[in-house]
């Protein structure tokens, strides 16, 4: 066996951490993409019931990164997330910029959206404002992960910097997942979901053994697919008309308050929306069924995207 030495200052001579962890390979992360969409219909979702709004949000690429390389490059102020997983030995991140937390919270208040400060900086209203919208998302993810494996989310950290939040051990990789997230017709922004590896691992062993137990050979059967998929729990929402009030009106509410909907009950002409996952697929009427209201569906979409 013949030896080479190569000189220090040699550009092929590279430093490694011994304390990073490998990436995973690119196609076993393929795999969950089915499993990340559904995830980020549930979470639009969760924001369209409290916006009021459609919310649509799509998963838009992976990257892996060690966090620490990863929060050096996060704008700073931020809003973070840091959710404990019950069931595995980890917790997820949800990180949102300011800009886009700014948007939510406007709109939140019966804003456009649009008009943006420039400012960095969260005020305490913004803050909690963003803690309960993003409390929502995170209890709505567990059930994309029901077909194959038991989930769910324990104690939520919540943070304005990076500094401040630490993420498995020092150099662990991490999984990027950027979720671009577009309210009614207004321009899309970004979020992003950090899985560390000792989250992503049993995740991704789990579903792997799914498709090994059900006679998978690197994908879905189509047949099987499309069976499962008609078994997936779908949120089902009528919309009422949105009430605007102004800041400080919303700021004014005390408990025992009343907020008039502008919706007689014996107005049978009042349209609602029949709204799926953030999208409007019917329309319906407000009807009296004994002492419930309840909503007829007057139009319903039979095309399929």
């Amino acid at each position: 066996m013949s030896t080479a030495l190569i000189a220090a200052g040699d550009e092929r001579v590279k430093t490694y951490d011994f304390r990073s962890q490998e990436a995973v390979d690119r196609n076993r992360i393929r795999k969950l993409q089915p499993v990340f969409e559904a995830a980020a219909h549930r979470m639009a979702g969760a924001l369209s019931a409290n916006l009021r709004q459609p919310v649509h949000m799509t998963v838009e690429g992976y990257e892996q990164s060690p966090w620490e390389d990863y929060s050096q490059n996060m704008d700073d102020p931020t809003f973070l997330a840091g959710a404990a997983i019950i069931g595995l030995d980890g917790r997820l991140i949800v990180q949102v910029p300011s800009e886009l937390v700014m948007a939510l919270v406007e709109i939140l208040l019966g804003g456009t959206g649009e008009d943006q400060p420039s400012r960095l900086n969260l005020t305490d209203l913004e803050f909690s404002l963003m803690s309960s919208l993003v409390d929502d998302m995170l209890a709505s993810m567990p059930s994309a992960f029901d077909a194959f494996i038991e989930i769910g989310i324990g104690v939520v950290q919540k943070l304005r910097s990076p500094i401040y939040l630490k993420v498995g051990r020092p150099g662990e990789m991490c999984l990027l997942v950027q979720l671009n997230v577009s309210i009614g017709d207004r321009r899309q922004r970004s979020l992003h979901l950090c899985l560390p590896l000792t989250v992503l691992h049993p995740i991704l062993e789990a579903f792997e053994r799914l498709q090994q137990s059900e006679g998978f050979d690197g994908g879905f059967r189509l047949a099987n697919a499309e069976e499962r998929l008609r078994l997936v729990p779908v949120d089902l929402q009528v919309a009422y008309p949105p009430v605007a009030l102004t800041t400080t009106e919303v700021l004014g509410l005390r408990v025992g308050d009343v907020i008039p909907l502008h919706l007689d009950k014996d107005d049978r002409h009042a349209h609602l929306d029949v709204v799926a996952a953030g999208r409007r697929i019917g329309k319906g009427v407000l009807v009296e069924q004994g002492k419930r209201l309840a909503c007829t569906v007057t139009s319903w979409r039979e095309e399929r995207t």
